[in-house]
């Protein structure tokens, strides 16, 4: 992305992040790169909580470069925060994003795939505003108050049905 010349600086947020300091290129580099070992806020009960939500309202895209994702909850949260993803077409991701939908899936793990689509929505970031459109629509099925009601009324079909 350097050489490309794209304008941009990582985000990169939790436990042990520390430790990416210890990278040449990364030291060499220390512009491009914001590391933030945990964002703690024991103020709040809820979380995601703000100081963090504040995190992902920086950012205009959120890079996923794992290879396996078990729930995604970073997914869900950025999605929340109206931040389309770009993500490799990995389990996990794949349930949560769809291509040109709420995010951007690169067809295989490759860095260069990655380097390319960043460029390109870089040069056309209406790209991005058309699914970021999305964003919010797609992770609806993951609120609280809908899944709080769907498992309401799961243990009250199994308590009707125990009756009997």
């Amino acid at each position: 992305m350097i050489k490309k010349k794209i304008k941009f600086k990582w985000i990169i947020i939790g436990r042990k992040t520390s430790q990416l300091l210890k990278n040449e290129f990364i030291n060499k580099n220390k512009e491009f790169f914001e590391i933030i070992e945990n964002i703690a806020n024991f103020d709040e009960k809820f979380f995601p909580h703000s100081k963090l939500i504040k995190k992902y309202l920086e950012a205009d895209l959120y890079i996923n470069l794992s290879r396996i994702e078990s729930f995604g909850i970073t997914f869900i949260e950025a999605l929340a925060s109206n931040i389309p993803i770009v993500t490799f077409n990995t389990k996990g991701v794949n349930e949560i994003v769809t291509d040109n939908y709420n995010g951007f899936v690169i067809p295989e793990i490759s860095n260069s795939l990655m380097v390319n689509k960043i460029h390109e929505l870089c040069l056309d970031f209406s790209k991005v505003l058309s699914v970021k459109e999305n964003t919010l629509k797609s992770v609806q099925i993951y609120d609280l108050n809908i899944i709080s009601k769907k498992v309401l009324r799961t243990y009250e079909s199994i308590s009707l049905n125990n009756i009997d």
